[in-house]
């Protein structure tokens, strides 16, 4: 458990590290797409798999969610990242999009807001 904390802080300052170096990315090239993110969530190391929480954790903390998501209380990181696997497993053909994107996407469509 610790292991897995330790790597997903560690996946979100590497995340947020590279966006403010990097600055906006276009669409056309996004940092991270869904494939990326995908094969991260999946992985059986547990760097990666800290860099799919991290990252998941990070949009799901940032203001580009707004207002279209509205997630219970106590919701769990482990939760949030089954439902972004979910949705990318669901959705193949959506997974060369801005991985950022797809994550809003998918808890928008996990917790809306009434």
């Amino acid at each position: 458990m610790r292991r897995i904390t330790i790597a997903a802080l560690l996946g979100c300052v590497i995340t947020w590290t590279t966006l403010a170096v990097s600055g906006p990315a276009s669409a056309k090239s996004a940092f991270k797409d869904g494939n990326r993110l995908l094969l991260d969530c999946n992985s059986p190391g547990a760097f990666s798999r800290g860099i799919c929480l991290g990252f998941i954790q990070g949009v799901s903390d940032s203001p580009v969610i707004g207002s279209r998501v509205c997630s219970p209380a106590g919701v769990l990181g482990s939760q949030v990242k089954e439902v972004v696997v979910r949705f990318l497993e669901a959705n193949p053909t959506k997974r060369g999009q801005d991985a950022s994107e797809l994550v809003a996407w998918a808890l928008a469509d996990a917790y809306p807001c009434q």
